[in-house]
Order: structure tokens, then C-alpha cells, then sequence
């Protein structure tokens, strides 16, 4: 029975070459494809490049990323870190012996020493559109626009009211999470701005999500200085502007936790 074929992927090797723009057109000029084509991806990449490629095909991605200037590597796909699912927090205290979270499974104390990566996202979400009021009995409404006519001769606009107003657009919801990854066993705790209690700042702890969710990151950093920070953790420590993150999803901030996670293992 034949093996499998052993699958590569390409990671950007250090977090200063993590740039898109440059990443696209490295791949774009190797690959004698126009920039936008690259662009896309490039900038959902966060760090793991390209994944499932041949060993040949990954060395020469790996290969253009290098000739312009950023630090890459093609390594077995079977080295790239997975994640372990994600717990959620609903609230947690923290003090010199570590962090206490309390999860749907319970609490216990997490020392320091235990965090990894503190990872946070922000992004804006659109939210579903409402229905109008008395969008769901339009059918109805038809029946009896019909029943009406039918009955007096005279158009339905004279028996019903006016068809109810267009709904507004919708809006875009902020939605924030912090990741907080541990070793020795690897385990991962979520929190969830909308769904955690913040009440663990005490004093700290501010009127808004946003706001608390910068406060609980700088705290966490300040207190497990070793742990790794992912972009969104520095934007939130430093007070820099959401929009800088570039998160539009989840799945983002989960592929570059991996990226960074990798990074870790292959560290001499």
C-alpha cells in the first residue's frame, strides 16, 4: 500500500517579517501572477504562509520570501502547531502565586510560569439585518389584499395601510476575545469581552468591554512577563488604535496562534 505524501508548510520565520504586502509580491513575481492575486491571502496568512504543498513547491515559496528580504521556512505540515480547544472563562482572579479562571469545568490556580501566549483580537462584525415589522405576515397581507378586491372592485391600496419602511441598515458589532494559551499541558483559555466578568480588576475595572478587555491584557502581560504577546495583545498594551490588529475573524487570531505557538517549538 503506498504512503501518503508528506505535506509542507511555509512559515514566515520571524514576527518583524510578517508583512503582507511584501509577502504578496515575493510570491506574486515567483509566480508570474499579478499582485492582487497574492494580496488576499497574504494578508490572511498571519505568519503560515501557505500549507498542503509539495516538498519542492514549498522550498520555492520559501525561496522567493527569502530572496526578498523576509526570513521564511518550508517545514513538515505535521510541525505546525494545532491548538487545543477553547475553554471558556467566565470570570477570573489573578495575584503573585497566578491566575485563577474560573471555567464551566471549574476553577484551580494557573501559575505564571504556565502562560505561553497571551493573544487577543478585536473586530468589527455586521450584524443580521431585522425584519420590518409586519414582514412576517405578508403572506397574509396578500391573501387579504386579494379578498379586498375581489370583494369591492377597488384597489388594495385603499382598504390597507401603507407596506412598512425598509429596514435601517445594519450596524457592525465589536467583538473582542483574549486567548490565553498554557504549556505543561497545553491548554487554552478564552475569554470573551460580551461574556465575561470583569469584576476580577476591582478596582481597575472601567465602564466599557473595550476598555477592560486593554486593561485585563496589560495586566496579564505585566504579570507573566516571559509569556509571548500576539499583535493584538501589543496593540491593547500600548493603547494603539483597534484598526491596526487587522483581525476579520476568529479564524485569524486561531491562525496565528498557531504561527506563534510554532515558532515556539522550533525555537532551539
Amino acid at each position: 500500500m503506498a504512503e501518503a505524501p508528506a505535506f509542507y508548510s511555509v512559515l514566515i520565520a520571524e514576527e518583524a517579517d510578517l508583512r503582507p504586502a511584501d509577502i504578496a509580491r515575493a510570491l506574486a513575481a515567483a509566480r508570474q501572477v499579478p499582485f492582487q492575486d497574492m494580496m488576499h491571502s497574504a494578508r490572511r496568512c498571519w505568519g503560515i504562509v501557505e500549507e498542503r504543498l509539495g516538498k519542492a513547491e514549498a522550498a520555492a515559496a520559501a525561496a522567493a520570501l527569502s530572496g526578498a528580504g523576509l526570513r521564511a521556512a518550508a517545514i513538515p505540515g505535521s510541525l505546525v502547531s494545532e491548538l487545543p480547544e477553547a475553554e471558556p472563562v467566565l470570570r477570573m482572579q489573578f495575584s503573585s502565586d497566578g491566575l485563577f479562571p474560573e471555567t464551566r469545568a471549574g476553577g484551580g490556580r494557573v501559575p505564571w510560569t504556565r502562560l505561553a501566549l497571551i493573544a487577543a483580537a478585536g473586530f468589527r462584525q455586521a450584524e443580521a439585518p431585522k425584519p420590518a415589522a409586519g414582514e412576517a405576515l405578508e403572506p397574509a397581507k396578500k391573501l387579504l389584499k386579494l379578498g379586498f378586491t375581489l370583494a369591492t372592485g377597488l384597489p388594495t391600496s385603499l382598504g390597507l395601510g401603507k407596506p412598512p419602511l425598509a429596514p435601517t441598515a445594519p450596524g457592525a458589532e465589536l467583538i473582542l476575545f483574549l486567548d490565553l494559551v498554557l504549556r505543561d499541558p497545553e491548554r487554552r483559555l478564552r475569554i470573551e469581552g460580551a461574556r465575561f466578568d470583569f469584576s476580577g480588576l476591582k478596582k481597575r475595572m472601567l465602564y466599557d468591554v473595550l476598555g477592560n478587555c486593554r486593561q485585563l491584557t496589560a495586566d496579564l502581560a505585566a504579570a507573566a512577563p516571559a509569556a509571548r504577546r500576539n499583535r493584538g495583545a501589543r496593540v491593547f498594551i500600548e493603547s494603539r488604535p483597534l484598526r491596526e490588529m487587522g483581525y476579520d475573524a476568529l479564524s485569524d487570531l486561531e491562525r496565528e496562534c498557531r504561527w506563534l505557538r510554532t515558532l515556539e517549538a522550533l525555537r532551539p
